[in-house]
């Protein structure tokens, strides 16, 4: 089975492993998805014992980062890759600001996994690196690249469908 890194918004889709576009950096950590600290609220007036109670749990949304390059045959081709993430990132951050549109995700799965995870993305930004071109008439790259989402706390399983809001204002 093979690892799954995909942007999508369930109509455009970016497979991040696809090697001809993208090529995640390992030598920088590949993706990092750290766990968000429980932010614990703490109550409770008990006049027989000391201390207090768990009252709530409030987890901060996650903040994942996948460090790439970016392929191209040409610099035409090149930038052609570098807008196809920004476009997507940016419907993405516009559909949530708005509480309108299709929602951008995050599907994840590891090599030997069976199910794909995904993240709802809350805002997506790629910062570019740097342009090298190796020798003429090669491959131009986007060097060390960081796609930094802010997501909610916790992935969910395997879904069908898309969420999507096509309603101006849903609070009826």
């Amino acid at each position: 089975m093979a690892i799954v890194l995909e942007l999508s918004d369930g109509t455009t889709t970016i497979d991040l492993t696809d090697t001809t576009k993208y090529r995640v950096d390992e030598k920088r950590g590949g993706p990092q998805f750290p766990t968000p600290d429980a932010n614990p609220t703490w109550g409770g007036n008990n006049q027989f014992r000391d201390g207090a109670d768990l009252v709530d749990l409030i987890y901060p949304n996650r903040d994942i980062v996948i460090p790439l390059h970016i392929l191209g045959a040409t610099h035409d081709v090149l930038e052609t890759n570098v807008q196809a993430v920004e476009t997507l990132l940016g419907r993405g951050n516009a559909a949530q600001m708005q509480r309108h549109g299709a929602e951008v995700r995050l599907a994840y799965k590891l090599k030997n996994a069976t199910n794909t995870y995904y993240y709802d993305i809350l805002l997506g930004q790629l910062k570019r690196g740097r342009v090298e071109t190796i020798v003429l008439h090669e491959r131009n790259y986007f060097m060390g690249c960081n796609i930094v989402l802010i997501c909610r706390p916790y992935a969910y399983g395997p879904i069908s469908g898309s969420h999507e809001n096509y309603l101006g204002n849903p609070s009826f």
